[in-house]
């Protein structure tokens, strides 16, 4: 991964500290850019699959572990989708619906 000099954060949005190691703390393991290794093994052991070095099943664009201890893949894709399906129908409703919303925020909001 490349890296600015000028800014501080590094992979996945850990701030890089200024070590003589230049390793990144996630809390629960370190990860070494210059050899894109973690130093230890996934403190949640095969949890979250059989190898122990990686993280969140080698899937960054998918899952998040912001510290370090569980790797949300399918269900926290499931609940972004059911969220954004919500939001969805209430635009729906909203446009189907003008007067009541009009009136609801009439009420509500002032």
């Amino acid at each position: 991964m490349a890296s600015n000099p000028l800014s501080p954060w590094r992979f996945c949005g850990k701030r890089h500290e200024a070590s003589e190691l230049g390793l990144i703390d996630f809390g629960f393991r370190f990860y070494h850019p210059k050899s894109a290794q973690w130093l230890t093994q996934d403190p949640i052991g095969e949890t979250d699959g059989p190898n122990l070095y990686a993280y969140i099943r080698n899937s960054p664009t998918c899952c998040i572990d912001r510290f370090g201890l569980i790797g949300d893949g399918p269900s926290f894709q499931k609940t972004w989708a059911d969220m954004k399906n919500g939001w969805g129908q209430g635009n729906d409703f909203i446009l189907d619906n003008p007067l009541i919303a009009h009136d609801f925020m009439e009420q509500h909001v002032h």
